[in-house]
């Protein structure tokens, strides 16, 4: 293992011999297991402790036993993470958040009579170790990953402190902590982007050369530092970003290991945020020098869009960053139609709708997290046997005729429906060495007069169409096609394609016994992934293959009663789809996993629960056209799985796996996906269903497992995102 040794001065932080007792001085006798008070502060530029704070005691004076003693602020409060369906209970914070000086109280202690001594530091750490013969203190880190309150306020940083209190005199034990390691203050501003908050800074050496965190003991005697696994990126979080005023400084403080970083060049990356969405722009700053127990600072002023180092890389998004917080492009799903013909009827092109998508494919959000789309290729999802897959078709209409032009110099990409009158592809994009980066799936609208609008639901406003649906023509469609639901597409739950259908549902799924999902690819770029779980990233890795759980150690009977089973990942996150986890009353946002062309997304919890309020649990009544059956609900038209219906809300059916690596076709159901659940680790989120030719006309809103493959019904999106 690889070792930097670092020596360091700090006359503050030696230890000091024992004070000699006054042999004329009486002390009081402490009582057995007591607990004490310390109270103190860090010496650091904008400190501040929270709620969860915590410090770690070591006793210096023979005949005290307290090794690693763990003291919590008084009021330690942590917010809890609420069991699935439950809510959140309420978070009372200690009333010293955010103060520079705060009590901790101890747990049970025998000190002796007269001075005691005592190392203190902070934040505490349950697998550091002090050797008092050595005055050493083993197992140190400076993380990777750190947060501070808010802006201008500093985040925890290791510090340490040596007092001398006599227990039965001193009321409380008041300490000084000094940090052992350095601190860099960075200070934004900024015009163009008025109104966000700094989120997020990052500073990455690319050389790799500069250690700026990582493990380390130190020696406390003239504190020597002894530096393992260091790592060249550190990166802080605010917890509650606050917007700036044009000009408005931000000041944002990286805990970092010592040293002169003043002729290195750093890679800084700023993330900030609004309402109006995200903004990261990476930029190129000379470091600078960093002692022990000093603050040291970068200015970074005016910060502006044209500071992006990179022109592969869009500095601005507005769609809400989760799962793996990247992606490419502005949206998944593109509006396209062929203007030179229709599967029946008349031709009736919609101006609205283009015959050519520009896809711009720069990569947004944390590009650290993805990989610089630079020689790429393109080219339309195939199956195993590497015919060309459309995720729902039908032999009456042909899915062909479109066609991609790639433009690296721009980063961008043109897809042209020539003669396609109803399905697509998905175009996939590819590094050099043939990886998955990114998808998109086309919506393409038959040029038979129809139009993707809102139809008020409730107060809300739902598409008139699901993803995929070609067209509100029942009548033609009818005449025209064997299937009459097949360009409905169909998405397991937070995932932002559309997944294969019909017998390749069949093709084989790989089981493991352990570790990650064994991932099959022959001939084409589709795979049934079915093992312990997938990760997100690997969903993105294989963006539009059915992912399953399965457990090769368990039955079929043994699956179906194991938890979480029904699940794709057990990556548990709630907002995949832009849902305010916990909080079905509130309105979502879009993500960028969001499958939505622009200007809709997927939608609420209360926006498909409007539609039960408004049918009832027990619907009655039934109309037939043209041999298609459909719940009549006034100006609603809800039709049996199976159908299209011609009015305001097409029928989708859900395929969940059979957990044995068969899947199941439910029938005579429509279900419709929304963005909500209850928990971040909540298996199971919300979609409405009505249960139609299966005799029981039931109409039912709550939870779905989300491997189940079901329609998206989009909303709105007031934001035009």
């Amino acid at each position: 293992m690889k070792k930097s040794t670092i020596l360091i001065c700090l006359a503050a932080l030696s230890i000091v011999a024992c004070k000699p007792e006054n042999p004329a001085e009486e002390f009081p006798t402490p009582e057995a297991g007591a607990s004490y008070t310390f109270q103190g502060t860090v010496a650091t530029d904008g400190f501040t402790w929270n709620s969860a704070s915590i410090i770690g005691v070591y006793g210096l004076t023979e005949g005290v036993k307290v090794a690693n003693a763990e003291c919590r602020i008084e009021g330690y409060a942590i917010p809890v993470v609420p069991e699935e369906g439950e809510e959140a209970p309420v978070f009372v914070p200690s009333k010293w958040e955010g103060q520079a000086s705060a009590p901790f109280i101890s747990p049970a202690m025998d000190l002796v009579k007269g001075h005691n001594e005592f190392l203190v530091y902070t934040p505490y750490n349950e697998e550091m170790t002090y050797i008092p013969s050595q005055k050493k203190i083993y197992n140190l880190s400076v993380s990777d990953s750190q947060v501070q309150p808010a802006p201008n306020v500093a985040g925890a940083c290791f510090a340490l402190g040596v007092i001398d209190v006599i227990p039965g005199k001193d009321e409380v034990f008041p300490f000084t902590l000094n940090p052992v390691t350095a601190m860099l203050k960075i200070n934004i501003s900024t015009s163009e982007f008025a109104g966000y908050g700094v989120k997020k800074v990052t500073i990455i050496d690319e050389s790799e050369s500069a250690k700026l965190g990582g493990t380390f003991d130190v020696v406390l005697d003239g504190m020597e530092f002894t530096t393992f696994e260091s790592t060249s990126k550190v990166a802080t979080t605010i917890t509650a970003s606050k917007p700036m005023a044009a000009g408005e400084t931000q000041s944002v403080f990286v805990n970092i290991l010592p040293g002169d970083f003043s002729s290195t060049e750093f890679t800084i990356l700023i993330e900030m945020t609004s309402d109006k969405g995200n903004v990261t722009i990476p930029l190129k700053k000379k470091g600078v020098k960093c002692e022990a127990g000093k603050t040291a600072e970068l200015n970074i002023s005016d910060l502006k869009s044209s500071d992006n180092i990179y022109e592969w890389y869009c500095p601005v998004e507005s769609r809400m960053l989760a799962g793996c917080n990247y992606a490419y492009g502005d949206a998944n799903t593109y509006l396209i139609q062929c203007k030179s013909a229709v599967y029946a009827g008349s031709v009736v092109p919609n101006a609205d709708i283009p015959s050519e998508v520009v896809i711009d494919y720069r990569l947004r959000g944390d590009f650290t997290q993805g990989e610089a789309p630079v020689d790429v290729t393109f080219e339309w999802a195939t199956l195993n046997n590497g015919t060309v897959y459309v995720p729902r078709h039908d032999n009456k209409f042909s899915p062909n005729g479109l066609v991609f032009e790639a433009n690296p110099a721009n980063f961008t990409v043109k897809v042209t429906n020539n003669s396609a009158t109803a399905g697509a592809p998905i175009l996939i994009m590819k590094n050099k060495e043939g990886k998955i980066l990114w998808g998109w799936a086309f919506w393409n609208i038959a040029a038979d007069g129809t139009k993707l609008e809102a139809v008020n639901v409730g107060g809300y406003k739902l598409a008139n169409m699901s993803i995929g649906q070609a067209t509100t023509d029942l009548k033609n469609w009818l005449t025209a096609c064997d299937n009459i639901n097949r360009t409905v597409y169909y998405y397991q739950w937070g995932r932002y394609l559309p997944i294969f259908w019909n017998s390749y549902w069949t093709c084989s799924f790989i089981g493991t016994a352990s570790g990650q999902p064994v991932i099959e690819q022959t001939g084409g770029n589709v795979a049934a992934i079915q093992g312990p779980f997938a990760t997100i990233r690997e969903s993105l890795d294989y963006p539009y293959g059915a992912i399953t759980h399965y457990d090769t150690s368990k039955d079929v009977a043994g699956q179906k009663t194991a938890v979480n089973m029904t699940n794709w990942t057990d990556e548990f996150k709630g907002d995949l789809w832009g849902g305010v986890v916990g909080k079905s009353d509130e309105a979502g946002t879009k993500s960028i996993y969001d499958p939505c062309p622009k200007g809709w997304r997927v939608a609420d919890h209360d926006a498909l629960k409007a539609i039960e309020a408004i049918v009832g649990t027990k619907p009655s009544t039934y109309e037939e056209t043209n041999g298609v059956k459909g719940l009549n609900v006034g100006d609603l038209y809800l039709s049996y799985s199976g159908y299209v219906d011609y009015k305001n809300l097409p029928s989708s059916s859900y395929r969940p796996t059979n957990y044995g690596g068969a899947t199941t076709w439910s029938s005579g159901m429509s279900t419709y996906w929304t963005n909500y659940c209850a928990s971040h680790n909540a298996n199971s989120p919300f979609a409405y269903r009505y249960y139609g030719s299966n005799s029981s006309n039931e109409s039912k809103f709550g939870q779905m497992i989300r491997s189940a493959a079901m329609a998206v019904r989009c909303q709105k999106d007031d934001d035009a995102r």
